[in-house]
């Protein structure tokens, strides 16, 4: 870009009024200029992660990384299965989005949850009120719950630029045993959660038995 200024001989500008990538001029102004520092990425493990009020669990790396070999495999057995024959059409292992997976939570097997979902001015729904709502539903139907990863770290698994709050994991065959070391994972992070935030920081949840939501037609991704 050229920044056109009035020449004066003593600014470090050309007879033109150009600052020169040379003069005195630009080298002062960078001089002079303090970056700005880059904001530090937000902490989502251990105690003091910034955990959203919904997620009664501490989260820690292992964790964090048995919810990652398990999407991974889920996703690589769905293209290992699409492409068995021409016209087979396995059953779906899992689904994404609020709006998937509020049509399967009683039949889920297990969802995975990302933490850090807030409320949202732009967003074409109120994605906490319906993740709570999943929440609650998945309580009632005995479905496990795990908190794992982020948004934007369940969205990289499945190579998506968009971020994702959830995944609702609907066949576990040919890795249960990820899916059993994700679940106790998990059952330690909620007791760790009892034994230290729980008894510190008021955290709200919804309760099984918390007044359903309904779905509001429109495409939206979340």
């Amino acid at each position: 870009m050229i920044l056109q200024a009035v020449y004066s001989p003593h600014a470090g500008l050309s007879p033109l009024g150009v600052l020169s990538p040379c003069s005195s001029g630009i080298s002062d102004m960078t001089a002079a200029y303090t970056w700005p520092e880059p904001e530090p990425a937000e902490v989502l493990t251990g105690t003091e992660g910034a955990y959203q009020p919904y997620c009664n669990q501490i989260i820690n790396d292992e964790l964090n990384f048995t919810a990652q070999r398990l999407l991974s495999r889920l996703k690589e057995l769905t293209s290992l299965e699409q492409g068995m024959a021409p016209g087979f059409s396995p059953p779906r292992r899992f689904f994404c989005s609020l709006k998937e997976v509020s049509k399967v939570v009683p039949n889920a097997a297990l969802l995975i949850v990302a933490p850090d979902v807030r409320p949202s001015a732009t967003a074409a729904i109120k994605p906490v009120k319906i993740l709570t709502a999943l929440l609650s539903a998945a309580a009632r139907h005995g479905v496990p719950v795990v908190f794992a990863l982020s948004r934007r770290g369940i969205g990289q698994v499945f190579g998506r630029e968009k971020s994702m709050s959830i995944v609702a994991v609907m066949d576990v065959s040919q890795c249960e045993a990820e899916c059993r070391r994700l679940i106790g994972q998990s059952a330690e992070g909620r007791a760790l959660f009892r034994d230290t935030l729980g008894r510190q920081v008021p955290r709200s949840f919804v309760l099984p038995g918390a007044p359903s939501f309904s779905m509001q037609p429109g495409p939206f991704f979340y």
